[in-house]
């Protein structure tokens, strides 16, 4: 009897902690924000809807969507750097979704070109294009399955003479996919907390991190460079064609 008390007395305190400590947004209650915001983006205001998206941000309630429409609010406000920043996180979620492949393209054309600033390695390049159109995830996954269909092509072609050289051309093919899929998989994921975007109108690049350091060059808002390092108020970035240079941290922000 006082066993089934005392377990009784333990699932009581566990539902009472997880009422507490649960979040206390359901899911209603996000749909109302989220309901809320549009509404303010559809009657022009852009600022509050952006504070009402927030509020679902705080609550760890992150979706392509939710990224993709605050994207839009700032592009609307005229703030480019923001509106790219908030459309390359929604294309992390959402990469293959018609209206904000249109609206992100749209936003690029308008941000100041700058020199022209070609990938180092054209391999990664290459890499990039093919596999723009899935996330991490699908990567993820797509290799997975490449990997076991290669074993298995593999163990058939061991196992099974008439299958040997039909099995040597699958298996040069599955390596090749293989080989580059994990190197963009890789890029992806070294990038996953480096990959930032200028968040300000230009701002200068330079040799050392100091304030009267010499310019290496400028980089321009909406244009995505990598930091390597951070210290301080500077932050060492890496553009897409190989340059290095400082730049203060307040001018950028990771994706």
């Amino acid at each position: 009897m006082k066993k089934d008390r005392t377990l009784l007395l333990i699932m009581a305190l566990v539902f009472i902690a997880g009422a507490v400590f649960a979040d206390p947004v359901n899911p209603v209650d996000m749909d109302s924000l989220f309901d809320n915001a549009n509404a303010l983006y559809k009657d022009g205001k852009y600022k509050e809807a952006i504070g009402e998206y927030r509020k679902i941000l705080d609550r760890d309630h992150v979706s392509g969507n939710l990224f993709y429409n605050i994207g839009n609010c700032y592009f609307k406000l005229g703030m480019l750097g923001k509106a790219i920043l908030y459309y390359e996180r929604a294309k992390r979620l959402i990469p293959k979704d018609g209206d904000l492949g249109s609206n992100f393209e749209f936003a690029m054309s308008l941000k100041e070109s700058g020199p022209e600033q070609r990938p180092v390695n054209w391999f990664l390049g290459v890499m990039y294009r093919i596999y723009s159109g899935v996330n991490v995830n699908g990567l993820t996954l797509f290799l997975f399955c490449c990997y076991i269909i290669t074993i298995a092509v593999l163990m058939a072609g061991i196992f099974n003479s008439r299958f040997k050289r039909l099995s040597i051309w699958i298996l040069a093919v599955m390596i090749i996919i293989l080989v580059s899929g994990i190197t963009a998989l890789t890029e992806r994921i070294s990038g996953i907390d480096a990959d930032s975007i200028i968040t300000q109108e230009t701002a200068e690049v330079k040799f050392a991190p100091f304030d009267d350091a010499t310019t290496f060059f400028q980089v321009f808002e909406g244009d995505k460079v990598r930091v390597i390092h951070s210290t301080g108020q500077w932050s060492k970035i890496r553009r897409p064609d190989g340059k290095i240079g400082w730049m203060k941290s307040d001018g950028l922000e990771v994706i």
